[in-house]
């Protein structure tokens, strides 16, 4: 039992761009990211989110959509006049958009909350 147990504990590696950026596909990434025990937050139809910190997020693609809504989320946000309305995005992979590291934003949770933040009323 504790071999299992340091197997599953002492194993994990700490995470690191340059180690990340070897990994070619997705399956690859995906097990680097779990290996170094990065939290996996959520899956939509084409992209995948990780925690990297409480600041942080890595969204990856795994499909074509996912790399174009990486690229357009990120000149969007680099190209826009409105950076404080727009959860920011830091870096992008190199060449492709298989990935891009953005700020992490917690959801508002209803329509109040969202007229707070813009400061007037939806109505």
């Amino acid at each position: 039992m504790i071999k299992l147990y340091n197997l599953l504990f002492e194993s994990k590696e700490t995470f690191s761009f340059d180690e990340f950026l070897k990994y070619v596909s997705v399956s690859a990434r995906r097990r680097y990211l779990e290996k170094c025990g990065i939290e996996f937050l959520n899956a939509g139809s084409s992209r995948e989110v990780y925690a990297l910190d409480n600041n942080k997020v890595l969204k990856l693609a795994y499909s074509d959509v996912g790399y174009t809504q990486n690229e357009t989320e990120y000149k969007l946000f680099n190209d826009s006049q409105h950076k404080d309305a727009l959860a920011a995005v830091y870096e992008p992979h190199e060449s492709d958009f298989a990935w891009i590291v953005s700020e992490r934003v917690k959801p508002l949770e209803d329509e109040a909350q969202f007229e707070k933040y813009i400061g007037m009323p939806l109505n």
